[in-house]
This record gives C-alpha cells, structure tokens and sequence, in this order.
C-alpha cells in the first residue's frame, strides 16, 4: 500500500509544491530510512512476534500517514519539511516492520512440501498488489485535483486581487483578469494532463506585460500547491484507513513463522 501513496505523493512534491525530480527525492529520504531500519529491527523480532510483527508495522504505517497528513494540512501551500520529516520516517518504519518478515510469516500456515509454489504465489501477488495500488491511489488522487480545481482557485483570488492593486491595475481592469485567470485555470486544473500548467498570458493597459505576467504566475502556483496539498491530504487519509484495515486483517494470520 506504502508502493501506491508513494506515487501521487512524488507528483505533489513535484508540481504541487514546484521540487525537482531530485528535491523530492531527498524529500523522501526520511521514508527510504525508515523502511531500511525497520526491516534490520523486524526481522530477527519475527521469529518470536510472528504475526505481530505485521500489525505493529501497520500501526506505525497508519500513525505515519497521519502525521504526515497533518504536516501537510498545517502548512498547506507551503513544505514543510521538519514537518514532514517525523510522519515520513514513521511511515517507513511501518513499512519496513512489513516488507522483512512478511514472507516467513505468511508461509507458515503452508505445509512445507507446498512452500515453493506458495512462495512464488505471495511474490505474484506482492508485484500485482504495488501495480493496483498505484493505479488506485493515482485514479483517487487525479480525480480529488480535478474536485479541489475550483476551491483551490476561488482560494488564491484575494491575493490576486490585492497583487494587481499593488501595482496599480485598476479595479475593472482587475476584476476582468481575475475572471480570465479563474476561468482558464479551472478548467486546465481539472484535466490531469493539466498538471504541469503554463504560465497564464494576459495584457493589461493599466500595468507593464512584466508585473501582470509576475501576478500570473505567482497565483497559478499558488492555486497549484493549494489543490496539491488539498488532495495528496485527503490520499493519506485514505491510506490510513487502509493500514488499519491491514492491521485487523493481521490478526488472520498465523501467530508464529516456522522455520523451513
């Protein structure tokens, strides 16, 4: 599941909050530390924790996505990444308790002769459930930045206004950009493909190309980071839902792995 929230959360660091393909990949850095601790911890407690092991890891996941969810609600069009950094880790850790010994644990409610094509079923199915999780968490992500178009928008509107003031458009003049600006940002918004918008072209008789197209610019961002943040928020709640139903679903499993 932790496969399927990282992709739409690399999009939102990316053309939500303007980061490079390498700036978000440190941004991350805190997941990928968390994952590589807690599988060195989780895999010699599973020999006595059994499955165990695998609900706390999805507790730790589920407190995880609600700390970043919270980080991410709290500084909203800005990052944050003190903020971020706690949750990332946390959500690591979680997923490093489940990747390590989820093998050991799961095949040991399989009799040993059926151990191999067991094994190979779980892998199978580890590869086919990322592949899903992608895709669902992507599909809820598109659709929630096509829903948040419009708020994000009428969001940004009054700093538009005040901006265009300051450097002297006149109130009609200001009014009408405003309508032009929202208009074609909600509907690029609202299609995926919109993702990566252009800087929005206007002229003004009332103010240089220069400054307008710096107003522009500035509220496309603006509006950009807020629908981002809005929807990778709301992606995280879900996720989080989902690691607490992974956590019930653990005590399904067997209690203890059997050595092979």
């Amino acid at each position: 599941m932790w496969v399927g929230v990282f992709f739409p959360f690399s999009l939102y660091l990316q053309f939500g909050m303007g980061q490079s393909a390498i700036g978000a990949a440190l941004v991350l850095i805190p997941l990928s530390v968390g994952v590589m601790l807690g599988s060195g911890v989780s895999a010699p407690l599973a020999e006595k924790a059994g499955n165990r092991i695998l609900i706390s890891g999805a507790l730790l996941a589920a407190v995880g996505t609600v700390g970043s969810a919270i980080a991410i609600s709290s500084s909203e069009a800005e990052l944050s990444f003190p903020r971020l950094l706690p949750g990332l880790l946390v959500l690591g850790l979680g997923a490093g308790f489940i990747i390590a010994p989820v093998t050991n644990v799961i095949l040991s409610g399989v009799p040993s002769r059926s151990a191999g094509a067991a094994s190979g079923a779980l892998s199978t199915a580890t590869q086919l459930g990322g592949g899903i999780g992608v895709a669902v968490f992507g599909a809820i992500f598109f659709s929630l930045v096509s829903i948040q178009a419009v708020p994000s928008v009428d969001a940004v509107a009054p700093t538009m206004d005040r901006d265009l003031a300051q450097i002297g458009t006149s109130e009609a003049s200001a009014e009408q950009i405003v309508q032009s600006f929202s208009s074609r940002i909600e509907k690029e918004m609202k299609n995926p493909a919109g993702a990566a918008l252009q800087p929005l072209q206007a002229s003004s008789g009332d103010v240089s190309r220069q400054r307008l197209h710096w107003v522009l610019n500035n509220a496309v961002a603006h509006a950009m980071a807020i629908d981002f943040s809005r929807s990778i928020e709301r992606v995280l709640w879900v996720a989080f839902g989902g690691f607490v139903l992974l956590c019930l679903l653990g005590f399904m499993l067997p209690g203890k792995p059997r050595d092979f």
